[in-house]
């Protein structure tokens, strides 16, 4: 529906997650800008592993006849959240043992600006009409309209 919605409250998620990093550790922001894209760069990997993994029953005949990636290749792993944080965790956890910082004291300063995070992106997601569930006839329910507007 609005993608580029999405995208604009995804970044602001990423933005308050890096800004409640900065403020909670103390730490110099090039820190935090690190993190954010060793998980960039995780969950565009990731997304090419995700959209070559329907090629690995028949490799070869990929390779020689098909196309090796889908032309969207890079947005397969962008829509994935959980991809991104553990991206970052592992790549985080690298960065803070050679710089001889406490893992803990990290783990325990992201764990509040995770789930702020994730709410702030969840809204995206309903913005974007990508919530899935089941139809439900609850005075809680969220009505979305089709395609149509209907």
């Amino acid at each position: 529906m609005h993608p580029q919605i999405h995208g604009i409250i995804d970044g602001l998620a990423l933005l308050i997650l890096a800004i409640g990093a900065h403020f909670r550790l103390r730490w110099h922001p090039a820190y935090s800008i690190a993190l954010l894209l060793d998980g960039l760069v995780t969950v565009i990997w990731a997304g090419v592993v995700i959209a070559w993994l329907p090629n690995l029953r028949f490799p070869l005949r990929a390779l020689f006849f098909g196309e090796i990636l889908p032309p969207d290749w890079w947005r397969a792993g962008l829509d994935n959240w959980l991809l991104g944080v553990a991206g970052a965790a592992i790549a985080g956890y690298f960065f803070l043992r050679r710089r001889n910082l406490p893992v803990w004291l990290v783990l325990d300063a992201f764990a509040p600006l995770l789930a702020l995070t994730l709410a702030i992106w969840r809204v995206g997601c309903a913005i974007n009409a990508d919530s899935y569930g089941k139809v439900t006839d609850s005075w809680l329910a969220m009505w979305l309209p089709d395609v149509a507007g209907n």
